[in-house]
């Protein structure tokens, strides 16, 4: 298997992970990409999915109506990418993570601890023993 075939299979089960994940069958995402301006039917895409062999375009356009634009991969929306047509910038991931930073703090996720932490907290154990 090459390099490029595990890609493949690494970008489609990213794909049908997200899709199941949402619930959204081939049916349903036929339909939002229909909304999205692609016109495909169901089993053009299960086919296209099933094999692994799509762009990365079409694969940033499904995450995009699946929910997932400038979540998981730092990806611009729309809006975004119009704002910074022209300025020469393609993105701003460091003000996208901050972003993203603050919604988990705020949601109640807790950080994990730092390596540093944890091998202190180790060689604290091991003193007291």
């Amino acid at each position: 298997m090459s390099k490029d075939d595990q890609y493949m299979i690494g970008a489609k089960n990213i794909l049908r992970g997200v899709m199941v994940t949402k619930g959204v069958s081939f049916i349903r995402l036929s339909e939002l990409l229909s909304a999205d301006g692609v016109d495909e039917a169901p089993r053009s895409i299960a086919a296209k999915v099933n094999r692994g062999k799509f762009t990365f375009a079409y694969f940033l356009r499904c995450m995009s109506v699946l929910g997932m634009d400038g979540g998981f991969f730092l990806i611009p929306t729309a809006e975004e990418m119009l704002a910074m047509e022209g300025t020469g910038l393609t993105t701003r991931p460091e003000e996208r993570l901050r972003k993203l930073e603050t919604s988990k703090k705020s949601s109640g996720h807790k950080p994990a601890k730092s390596t540093k932490t944890i091998d202190t907290d180790v060689e604290d154990e091991a003193d007291a023993a």
